[in-house]
């Protein structure tokens, strides 16, 4: 064999991929895994092999049989493969469908043929109700080869959804600058992508971890918001989780007292923050004992909420505002009352 050859073979087993030993260099196979089973794999064992890999594409031999050894049953059987940038050009003994996360391989009631094997005497028919075969044609050069069992007769393997958390790079702007989210999510099997929105529209995505994306802050952004980050799996199982962040840039609150209707009247040309000046203190509200007076304060609290400025309480308890002439008896009003209801 050329020194070319092994050279370009060894690149070919030290490339990044799923699968987890390399054949013999000398030989046309690239690697022969295992995947190591799980929860979620429908009881089923899968073996992948990549052989006869160039520059131009590669073959995979996709072999599933029944984890617990026994009769196989292939009915229904869906496959997903990622092999990176390469191409997915035909399937042997299947059929297949382009997913988001790759190719969707689907199992068919037929026997597997020699055309199935591209007449390899070295590849038998293994079905006999003990395992089933895919024989997959990839045009581009062979980096990875990811493969994980999806359903078995319309039902998804995979019942469990991932885990998330959501950090934030801080939650009070008070000046122009950039809000970093980012998520940390895990899966049983694998996390195929973590969405991020703000206020329940969504501003970016991330396929592989670090999940991060970067928000710019402005103070066109003044107010509080919610940041969610939705982790989604091979399978379309998700699970979210939300923080909550206060944008006030330039945002000052400059108030005063308001006694009465007369000094909210030119109050918006000066503050944007409103008080009432004595009327929620308890003396005004129940000079008389069990006769309320809420006119004043109710007041200054609708002319808050109508005009969207906020609106503080004054102290309960004044020593010049206190109820005077009270017995000790308890009064039969209800006390506190929230003002305008």
């Amino acid at each position: 064999m050329s020194a070319r050859r092994w050279a370009g073979l060894l690149a070919l087993c030290l490339a990044p991929t799923s699968i987890g030993a390399c054949s013999g260099v000398g030989g046309s196979d690239v690697a022969v895994t295992g995947q190591a089973l799980q929860a979620a794999d429908c009881g089923y064992a899968l073996t992948t092999s990549v052989t006869k890999a160039t520059k131009k594409g590669f073959r995979v031999t996709v072999k599933i049989a029944n984890a617990a050894g026994g009769p196989l049953d292939s009915t229904g059987l869906t496959v997903l493969v990622n092999a990176g940038a390469s191409t997915l050009t035909k399937v042997g003994h299947g059929t297949f469908q382009t997913d988001a996360n790759g190719y969707l391989l689907l199992t068919v009631p037929t026997a597997e043929t020699a055309d199935d094997r591209d007449g390899d005497p070295q590849d038998p028919d293994v079905l006999g109700g003990k395992a089933y075969q895919f024989h997959l044609t990839f045009d581009g050069a062979y980096t990875q080869l990811k493969t994980h069992i999806m359903s078995s007769s319309g039902v998804a393997c995979d019942q469990t959804a991932p885990t998330v958390s959501l950090g934030t790079s801080g939650d009070f702007f008070t000046a122009n600058g950039t809000l970093t989210l980012t998520a940390d999510a895990t899966d049983d099997v694998a996390v195929a992508k973590v969405v991020f929105a703000q206020d329940g529209v969504a501003i970016g995505s991330a396929t592989a971890a670090p999940y991060t994306v970067a928000v710019p802050v402005t103070n066109a952004m003044n107010g509080r918001h919610r940041y969610t980050a939705t982790a989604f799996d091979l399978t379309g199982n998700q699970a979210s989780v939300t923080k909550r962040v206060l944008v006030a840039i330039g945002n000052k609150f400059f108030g005063t007292a308001a006694s009465d209707a007369g000094d909210l009247a030119g109050l918006l040309a000066h503050f944007n923050q409103v008080t009432p000046a004595n009327a929620g203190k308890w003396g005004s509200v129940e000079a008389v004992r069990d006769q309320m007076n809420w006119t004043d304060l109710d007041t200054a609290y609708n002319f808050a909420k109508s005009n969207h400025i906020p609106f503080k309480m004054h102290t309960l308890v004044w020593g010049q505002q206190q109820p005077a002439g009270w017995t000790a008896s308890p009064p039969t009003s209800s006390w506190p009352r929230s003002s305008s209801g």
